[in-house]
């Protein structure tokens, strides 16, 4: 076998049990030797298992075996494709190994996102140590000067000993004019109630940097992408228009468009496709929604054209190729219905009629 004999001994009912180095993988995950072996690996349905075993062989500490290792990751690969163990990890390449084209690419991304950090921290360092500006608190001028008359017309308070002026209290009266106070009052208080029922809130963005813009642009669309997801379209629709109303972002119209396909408001969707195209014309999802928004308006051409475009961007995509067949069907049956048309309209045109009108036999 793959160990030598004085690494193998009994132990228990299991006399091949490998206890040998205790800080072998194979003591770490208590595999028996015989478990390393093509008629047990193909028998093997634990995917557990086969990541231990798949572990141990590319480790080289039981040697090297290239076709079992190769065996393991077959059979793991149909059990459990998703498996981090078949991941095949590469080495970093030097810029000697990269094309020149493709190091000029990779430079230029750099420097822009560089570019574009340094320029937000330029903008957060003025900020730093300036305080928001404060909205000017408005003044009700009616509700001043109610005030003022009633401090005015308030009735002073009697004096204990003025005699004479208790001598001239009216107390039925002054009972009147308490309940036509508590009246007024109550009516005033229904009608403060409904008026707020009936004001809506006005938020004022007061936003002097675009780094502010975009904090708050992707905050309100994070909000719309948890609404979209628990399937509340309105109120995700709501927080992508807060969104792009903060910052217009090729995210937030792709997302507001997909909003509005689950809405049905195709002509609103091709709208913010158009307007996610216009900051980027080979966006895959612009281009995708738009053929979705197309698709469900007839507009079969169109959304081919549409749908093309993200073929050529990320040909591997089977959802798109899909997408693009169906399109292409409904294409030809359009081409087919056309062309039968023009065949029938030929045919009539050809037909000959007498004086009244009467088709004649050829």
């Amino acid at each position: 076998m793959m160990q030598s004999a004085t690494n193998l001994e009994p132990m228990g009912s299991d006399p091949y049990k490998y206890v040998g180095d205790s800080n072998s993988l194979l003591s770490k995950y208590d595999i028996p030797v015989t478990h390393l072996d093509f008629s047990y690996v193909e028998k093997c349905q634990d995917r557990k298992e086969l990541e231990k075993i798949l572990h141990v062989l590319k480790s080289g500490e039981e040697g090297y075996y290239p076709q079992l290792m190769k065996c393991v990751e077959e059979k793991l690969q149909i059990i459990y494709p998703k498996s981090r163990f078949l991941r095949n990890l590469s080495r970093v390449m030097s810029k000697d190994e990269v094309e020149k084209e493709e190091w000029n690419e990779i430079t230029r991304d750099l420097n822009e996102w560089l570019t574009g950090v340094s320029k937000d921290n330029r903008e957060l360092e003025l900020r730093k140590g300036q305080k928001p500006p404060i909205p000017h608190e408005t003044v009700n001028i009616r509700e001043t000067k109610e005030l003022q008359e009633e401090k005015d017309t308030k009735p002073q308070k009697i004096k204990s000993t003025d005699y004479a002026a208790w001598d001239k209290y009216d107390v039925d009266a002054e009972m009147l004019e308490m309940d036509l106070k508590e009246e007024k009052l109550k009516e005033e208080a229904k009608h403060q109630s409904s008026s707020k029922k009936k004001k809506k809130q006005v938020k004022f963005n007061i936003l002097t940097t675009d780094v502010e813009a975009k904090i708050e642009a992707k905050e309100e669309r994070e909000k719309g992408n948890e609404y979209f997801r628990v399937g509340d379209y309105k109120s995700a629709l709501r927080h992508y228009t807060a969104s792009l109303d903060f910052y217009h972002t090729i995210e937030g119209f792709n997302n507001r468009a997909m909003t509005y396909l689950k809405l049905e408001e195709y002509e609103r969707a091709l709208m913010d496709c158009d307007f996610a195209l216009g900051l980027d014309p080979l966006n895959v999802k612009a281009n995708w929604r738009k053929a979705m928004a197309l698709d469900k308006m007839n507009e079969y051409e169109k959304a081919l054209e549409c749908i093309l475009v993200c073929v050529d961007m990320d040909p591997n995509d089977e959802n798109i190729q899909n997408f693009a067949n169906r399109l292409r069907k409904k294409c030809r049956k359009i081409d087919t219905a056309k062309r039968r048309m023009r065949v029938e309209d030929a045919s009539v045109s050809e037909e000959k009629y007498d004086s009244e009108g009467i088709i004649l036999s050829n």
